[in-house]
């Protein structure tokens, strides 16, 4: 699941230009949502993560939903790169 929210936000931030002409920006972003939202509530605490997925491609999917999401929902991202970089202190 982190590799295909990865590569959503990749190609969200890649094409958002022509995902906002097409008026799908929002379907796009809905479902990066939809997987990050379960990655946040996986990681309750700092440091802990409940999931199947490794912890290195769940902290390099939210880094790319918070490129992603900062351009429309800069408070959506900012709760983005918490849960990353304490994933990612987490581990190293």
């Amino acid at each position: 699941m982190a590799f295909t929210i990865t590569m959503l936000s990749w190609s969200t931030i890649e094409f958002r230009s022509q995902l906002e002409a097409k008026k799908e920006l929002f379907n796009a972003l809905d479902a990066i949502k939809w997987g990050t939202d379960y990655f946040i509530k996986a990681h309750p605490q700092p440091y802990v993560l409940y999931s199947s997925n490794l912890a290195a491609k769940t902290v390099v999917a939210l880094a790319a939903a918070f490129v992603a999401f900062r351009p429309s929902d800069t408070k959506y991202a900012d709760e983005l790169v918490v849960h990353a970089k304490q994933l990612f202190h987490g581990l190293y």
